[in-house]
């Protein structure tokens, strides 16, 4: 999800579709900041286990 929004608001801030680009980039910072919220209370192990991070 996380690059598929990323790569979609780089592709609308090309085309100059900034509003757009920022409604993906609004996306991808509450998601990363709900993980980041996640892993500071969660075992690493779970993060992998339940496809947070891939690695």
């Amino acid at each position: 999800m996380l690059q598929n929004h990323f790569h979609a608001a780089i592709a609308e801030a090309g085309r100059g579709q900034f509003d757009s680009a920022k409604q993906h980039l609004t996306t991808v910072i509450a998601s990363l900041n709900a993980v980041n919220t996640y892993a500071e209370w969660a075992p690493i192990s779970d993060l992998a286990k339940y496809g947070l991070i891939t690695a």
